[in-house]
């Protein structure tokens, strides 16, 4: 799953990586976690809110998007452009990017391992004309977010178990005092992140004990 994160690229402003879960579901499709509603352009060129939550990332109507909410079965069809950035993953990837120097306008970019890229530009306030198409990021930018994203998360992706020697979380407490399991393993994972944040310098800076990054959208959220 893509939680919300920052992490700072050549020109461009990461806002998500991969969570220990991983970055697909099930059927293999990539996850992204949106942090703050985000207002999308739909096919037939109306705005459309995507609501904070974790989305399902597919691709849609040629060239387009769908997004499905975690839970949910109704698929939301955002507009898109299409190219070409290289082909450097093995895996469908979906990332949440915003250009420096951009405090609205974001890009939420599928790459396929055939190497199509498909972005659809959003913008936080809502403000930009209907029907307006944004510019893509280009195939450069694209590759160089995919390198450095790669660099990063080899500190990141690491096994429960490397995890636990880094920073260990108290798994028996938890289950002698009846968390649910699932209830447990998001905690562990909050834990970790802020620690990893803690370790990167990208910790949240506005409240005490949030775990998500530095800058990032929305409400802060506890540790626990």
């Amino acid at each position: 799953m893509l939680r919300g994160t920052l992490l700072p690229l050549i020109g461009l402003l990461m806002l998500c990586v991969p969570s220990l879960s991983g970055a697909t579901d099930s059927a293999g499709s990539p996850i992204v976690e949106i942090l703050g509603a985000i207002h999308f352009t739909a096919p037939d060129g109306n705005d459309v809110v995507v609501a904070p939550g974790a989305y399902r990332v597919e691709r849609g109507t040629e060239p387009n998007l769908k997004l499905t909410r975690e839970g949910d079965q109704h698929a939301i069809e955002i507009q898109a452009g299409t190219t070409t950035y290289g082909g450097l993953l093995d895996d469908p990837t979906a990332l949440l990017i915003a250009e420096e120097g951009q405090d609205d306008e974001l890009h939420l970019v599928l790459l396929l391992p055939d190497g199509e890229d498909r972005d659809a530009v959003g913008t936080v306030s809502g403000t930009r004309s209907r029907g307006t198409f944004s510019s893509m990021l280009t195939p450069l930018q694209v590759q160089s977010a995919v390198s450095q994203v790669r660099v990063a998360l080899g500190a990141i992706n690491m096994p429960m178990d490397d995890w636990q020697k880094s920073w260990s979380f108290d798994f028996a407490t938890e289950y002698q005092a009846g968390t649910d399991p699932r209830r447990a393993a998001d905690k562990a994972n909050r834990f970790w992140w802020r620690n990893q944040n803690l370790a990167l310098r990208q910790d949240c800076t506005r409240t005490p004990e949030c775990w998500l990054p530095r800058d990032h959208q929305g409400k802060c959220e506890p540790v626990s």
